[in-house]
Parts: structure tokens; C-alpha cells; sequence
């Protein structure tokens, strides 16, 4: 409270003081766990769009049909193909489908691959069918829609 003077008293500063750190660190406390609880939600999205991916890629494998399917998660992400030596150290087979972070539009698709190898920023599967984007990658942002068929020996994806 105020004394006679109107000036607070070193009790009652320090009660504010000590408040104000308390809302500080609360906020801290908060922000960490939003961004945590983000991370980890992203990934668990990329995983399960990863699945829905596999999923269509061994339908369309055994058949000459045709999948159309809807990515809703992560936004801002990419879904990337790669065969070869140029791809992340996630995929040890001849050919990989990604779904990694999607920051710049202008980078070639090799560049995400350090993208892709870094933790919490993508997911890969190896896939036994060559497998290409028709254009790559195809951006997750908020939603895609995309088409998947095959095209001779290989699998197509295409955003529709």
C-alpha cells in the first residue's frame, strides 16, 4: 500500500517484483510447452499422412487404378520422392517417399534431403516401386489433394 507520501514501500515493491518474475517464467514455461507439444504433433501428422501415402502406393501397386486421397497435416510441409544416391540417410533402399518441412520454395528437391535427416523435421519410408512426384515436392499447405497412379514400372503422384 501507499504511505503518507504516495511512494510504495520496499514490501510492497518486492511483492511486485516478485510477481512480475512469477508471470515471466510462467509465460517461458508456457511458451516451451506450446513449442514442444507443436513439434511433436507435426511429426505425429507427417507419420500418419506418411501412412496414408504407403497405403495408396501399394493399393495402386497391385492394380492399374487410380487413388486420389487428402493430405490435411503438417502445414508447411512437403512430400518429397527420392532414388539414388542423393537421398536422406533415412531411406537405405533404391527408392524413398518424404514428408519433411517445406521453408523455401526455390530449392531443389536435393536440398531438403539434409532436411529431411534432420530430427522432428521429417519422416521417410522406402518404397519398392520407383515412385516420382510429378512435381517435387508437393507442398502440404493447408491441404492437398493428391492423385497417384501408375505409369508403366513406376508410381506417380501428382497434386490434383
Amino acid at each position: 500500500m501507499k504511505n503518507k507520501n504516495g511512494i510504495l514501500g520496499l514490501d510492497e515493491a518486492i511483492k511486485i517484483l516478485l510477481a512480475l518474475i512469477g508471470m515471466v517464467l510462467l509465460g517461458l514455461f508456457i511458451t516451451g510447452s506450446i513449442k514442444i507439444f507443436t513439434e511433436s504433433t507435426a511429426l505425429g501428422q507427417a507419420k500418419e499422412s506418411l501412412e496414408k501415402i504407403s497405403f495408396e502406393i501399394e493399393k495402386i501397386q497391385n492394380s492399374d487404378g487410380t487413388g486420389e486421397f487428402f493430405l490435411e497435416s503438417p502445414k508447411d510441409w512437403g512430400v518429397f520422392t527420392w532414388e539414388g544416391d542423393k537421398k536422406p540417410i533415412q531411406c537405405e533402399g533404391d527408392y524413398c517417399v518424404c514428408i519433411c518441412e517445406y521453408e523455401i520454395d526455390y530449392l531443389l528437391p536435393d536440398a531438403y534431403s539434409d532436411k529431411c535427416n534432420e530430427e522432428k523435421k521429417g519422416i521417410c519410408r522406402e518404397v519398392p516401386i520407383q515412385i516420382i512426384t510429378q512435381h517435387t515436392p508437393i507442398k502440404i499447405n493447408p491441404l492437398a489433394l493428391l492423385k497417384i497412379y501408375k505409369d508403366g514400372d513406376r508410381i506417380v503422384i501428382k497434386e490434383n
